[in-house]
């Protein structure tokens, strides 16, 4: 179980780091994509860190809801 628990955490992180790389395409102007993508890379860590997958389902109910608040940056 702590395999796939932190195969998962894994993937959350790497999103986050492709979010923040996709970010620098616009030149790190939209605050939902930088906020969203460190969402995910600060609470991949601290999931990591207490071996519980917790963290990561409030990650991304996070970023779906700084999404929503910010918008989305290709539709700008």
């Amino acid at each position: 179980m702590q395999k796939a628990l932190c195969i998962i955490i894994g993937l959350s992180m790497l999103m986050g780091v492709f979010i923040l790389v996709s970010a620098s395409k616009y030149q790190f102007k939209h605050l939902g994509l930088i906020l969203g993508g460190l969402s995910y890379l600060i609470v991949g860590v601290l999931s990591i860190n207490i071996l519980t997958l917790w963290p990561v389902i409030g990650a991304w109910v996070l970023a779906f809801g700084i999404r929503k608040i910010f918008g989305d940056p290709i539709k700008e």
